[in-house]
């Protein structure tokens, strides 16, 4: 009697995952953030800074070109003292790498960059126009990955200059309300109103913002939607944070 021959699988177990899917999966706020914030579970010595940490983590993950490159030039500064005396420099530095768009060294740099905002703190925040205009000009792509690094540098940026950015917030907005626009896909869109919602829930003046958006939005009424998003994302969060007799957000 002949046996059945055996029948091969025909179909591939691995499945292409559209773009759309991939970014859609992107989880800002829980696993996504996860990423960065393990890297610092180990918090540096006394003498010891984040970018310290964040500079040996990476020597031994990524041996690019480029990298190795960068860890020659910023070679030798380790501690707070040192790098407040060269944050210029530094600074600098990571910008110009930055500029290079290099997809094999980009996810260090911009973890590099999120441990420099955390050492540096308000020393930092001066420098950080130009770098938002960088990490905005690094979300317009197609690659999932660089999308989601880009997006967790800037959620852990928000997060940590946020007692900065409420006290100059004409400076991020003239920024950030254009990724509201019809013209950025909906995910930038929904980035954009969450992470700046979670500063502008804090401002003091909140008639004052309102007439900023207002302002924007005779020139740019494309984004009218999404700065409709932006200040639900207000309004909920600051429901949701503070009982009925604090003051709402259109309180003048």
């Amino acid at each position: 009697m002949k046996t059945k021959p055996v029948k091969h699988k025909t179909t591939n177990t691995f499945r292409f995952i559209p773009f759309a899917e991939r970014i859609n999966s992107i989880d800002i706020r829980h696993a996504a953030l996860y990423h960065i914030e393990h890297a610092y579970t180990s918090h540096p010595e006394e003498n010891e800074t984040h970018f310290y940490l964040a500079l040996q983590k990476w020597h031994v993950l990524n041996l690019t070109e480029n990298f190795k490159k960068f860890k020659k030039e910023v070679f030798g500064v380790i501690t707070i003292a040192q790098l407040i005396h060269k944050k210029d420099e530094v600074l600098e530095i990571v910008e110009r790498y930055l500029k290079l768009e290099d997809q094999l060294c980009l996810q260090p740099l911009l973890e590099i960059l999120v441990s420099l905002a955390k050492d540096l703190r308000n020393d930092f925040y001066p420098y950080f126009p130009k770098f938002l205009d960088i990490l905005i000009k690094l979300l317009n792509t197609k690659d999932p990955e660089r999308l989601e690094w880009t997006l967790v540098c800037l959620a852990f940026l928000f997060k940590i200059l946020k007692p900065y950015l409420k006290k100059d917030i004409e400076t991020v907005l003239k920024r950030v309300v254009p990724l509201l626009s019809d013209s950025h896909p909906q995910y930038i869109n929904n980035f954009a109103a969450e992470s700046f919602a979670f500063v502008a829930r804090d401002i003091r003046d909140k008639s004052k913002f309102i007439h900023h958006l207002l302002n924007y939005l005779l020139t740019n009424d494309q984004a009218i939607v999404g700065t409709g998003h932006l200040i639900f994302e207000i309004c909920k969060g600051v429901s949701s944070q503070m009982s009925h007799h604090h003051f709402t957000l259109f309180d003048c």
